[in-house]
């Protein structure tokens, strides 16, 4: 695997508190995590579908092997969370097959309007052409956010701490996360755990970067195991 090698990398100030915070997501999760993407992330596929198809994409998700999905929980309340995949588009097939009879109805009738039919005919392109030349990086983050008044709190740090640990103990080397390139502040966060930019691309007719982040012998990161509430969570 070609990756460039991790930049200077300052070290993460944990909270043990905070992180205590962060489990694995669950179904009793799935609307609240439905709601915080629809209010952080409305412009995207899954949230212009509308909330009925979010909250039964999330419930169908959390079922998969290939999700890794972890909540911020305070005061009995998600108040963040993080999705990633070992491998976005074998899942997304998956989910698709096992739960479209589902997906399909909750998403109308939005789906019928026509530019975000034309999206979703756009999305088979996504995983040629985010790919990265040179690199098998099968890993994603896929979403990441947090409420509005703990941002700068390293909140969403400790989210993807948390996601890139169990992904380094599952034996992945490398993680890839896409984001507009108009969004400078998820740029800056990405750059500060490493994150080198590959390369750029169009997709919902948006300008979009691609990066990539080794994951072992990364000074932020140790391999602690697979989280012990995973698989359970699944039961």
């Amino acid at each position: 695997m070609s990756l460039p090698p991790i930049g200077d990398v300052k070290p993460l100030q944990v909270d043990p508190a905070a992180l205590g915070r962060i489990v694995p997501m669950l179904a009793v999760h799935a609307d609240a995590v439905a709601a915080l993407h629809a209010a952080d992330m409305g412009d995207s596929l899954w949230a212009r579908l509308g909330p009925r198809f979010l909250r039964t994409l999330y419930r169908l998700l959390i079922d998969e092997e290939g999700f890794l999905g972890f909540v911020y929980v305070e005061g009995g309340r998600v108040r963040g969370f993080i999705a990633g995949s070992t491998a976005p588009d074998a899942m997304m097939g998956r989910v698709l097959r096992r739960g479209g009879f589902l997906l399909g109805p909750a998403a109308l009738p939005w789906a019928l309007w026509p530019p975000i039919t034309r999206r979703l005919l756009d999305t088979p392109r996504y995983a040629r052409v985010s790919a990265v030349d040179g690199a098998e990086v099968q890993a994603e983050s896929l979403f990441c956010t947090v409420e509005p008044d703990l941002r700068g709190q390293k909140v969403a740090g400790l989210l993807n701490l948390v996601l890139f640990e169990e992904l380094l103990s599952r034996g992945y080397p490398a993680v890839k996360v896409t984001t507009e390139v108009a969004n400078a502040a998820a740029r800056r966060q990405l750059r500060s755990w490493g994150f080198a930019e590959r390369g750029q691309f169009s997709f919902y007719g948006k300008e979009m970067v691609v990066t990539t982040l080794p994951l072992s012998g990364h000074p932020r990161l140790r391999a602690r195991g697979r989280h012990p509430m995973l698989e359970r969570s699944r039961r």
